[in-house]
């Protein structure tokens, strides 16, 4: 079974350098970019053809979704193992202010927090969004057709982490907007085919 995740598109927060994280405010929609960065994907997810298809309850997840889907119509469950972490205190702040007061749990090469940067933000754990984005990936039903999963940066990374056994993974970079990353499910067995295209 193939499962494809995606990246939702641009937001005002992300083109600003905040912090977002699970917030569904105002800054955490899509812009004209992220609008057009999805209506852009609709032929890519046309020529997948899902046959099931999951989403974060959040709005900029569910806008992206009904742009790339267009007029085509296909069974969607919204999941809230699919939201975005939750950074604590850290969110709605400018990734400028995090480097600036706590460079300790910051991760430059990644732009995002280290672990352990909970201690300090009362925000989830990279662990805890690994461990709910997996118990999600397992809870798909075995089907024949693909399925198109429409979620968020740290949890399409978490993914990664999982299926890889490392369920801390500071230096994997974020996929771009909109992108697909393709792993597979072989009688309870992931492979990944590939990250962030």
């Amino acid at each position: 079974m193939e499962i494809y995740l995606m990246r939702h598109g641009q937001t005002a927060a992300n083109r600003a350098g905040i912090i977002q994280g699970d917030s569904d405010g105002p800054l955490a929609q899509l812009n004209e970019k992220g609008q057009a960065q999805a209506a852009s994907m609709a032929k890519v997810v046309s020529e997948l053809n899902p046959q099931t298809i999951y989403c974060s309850p959040l709005q900029r997840t569910r806008d992206t979704l009904a742009l790339v889907m267009g007029t085509r119509h296909a069974p969607v469950t919204f999941d809230t193992r699919l939201r975005e972490i939750n950074y604590g205190s850290f969110q709605g702040k400018t990734i400028e202010w995090a480097t600036m007061m706590y460079p300790e749990w910051w991760n430059p090469l990644s732009n995002n927090v280290l672990p352990g940067y909970e201690t300090v933000s009362g925000g989830e754990s990279y662990t805890t969004v690994t461990q709910r984005t997996m118990a999600f990936l397992r809870s798909i039903p075995e089907q024949s057709g693909p399925v198109l999963v429409v979620t968020h940066g740290f949890v399409v990374r978490s993914a990664l982490a999982g299926i890889l056994g490392i369920p801390e993974t500071p230096n994997l970079i974020e996929p771009p907007n909109v992108s697909l990353t393709c792993i597979s499910r072989r009688c309870g067995n992931f492979s990944v085919w590939y990250y962030g295209r």
